[in-house]
């Protein structure tokens, strides 16, 4: 199928003819009608995938099951749950000054143990160590790997 042509005009010294020709083909479009039922624009992710499950079970010519009707609407319900922990963690988080002060200034350092102190005090109220603990036995299990790594290579000298 050959579609519109035209001519373009340009400069003969550069392309070494005054016009060139360029086809437009027409595009071709593919309409799929809906039933004549009115179709609501989803305005959530929740009512995207209830609409999504009732249009897939639809082209298959199945009812939808019970236990999938309002799928969107429970996912709705656990990202707004989500939404809540996230927004809760981010006051929590903007309790302690969210503005760090220059580095090497007293209330930088006053800044900083605030902050470890406020940490501890989550970490006894949810039973675990401080940090300065957790740090130290990180160090001794480093130091562990270390020595046993040493010995290793030592027996495996000794054995050659």
């Amino acid at each position: 199928m050959r579609g519109t042509q035209i001519y373009v005009p340009c400069n003969p010294e550069t392309f070494g003819v005054s016009q060139f020709p360029i086809t437009l083909h027409r595009p071709q479009l593919q309409l799929r009608y809906r039933s004549k039922e009115t179709y609501k624009i989803p305005l959530t992710i929740a009512e995207e995938v209830d609409a999504s499950i009732e249009e897939w079970y639809a082209a298959k010519g199945l009812p939808v099951p019970p236990d999938e009707i309002g799928v969107g609407a429970k996912m709705a319900i656990l990202d707004e749950k989500e939404e809540t922990r996230i927004q809760l963690a981010r006051e929590k988080a903007e309790e302690i000054n969210p503005v760090v002060p220059p580095f090497g200034t007293p209330e930088f350092w006053a800044y900083h143990r605030n902050k470890k102190a406020a940490e501890n005090k989550r970490r006894a109220e949810a039973g675990l160590p401080s940090v300065d603990e957790e740090k130290a036995a990180k160090v001794k299990e480093r130091e562990a790997k270390k020595a046993a790594k040493a010995a290793k290579a030592a027996k495996a000298a000794k054995a050659q």
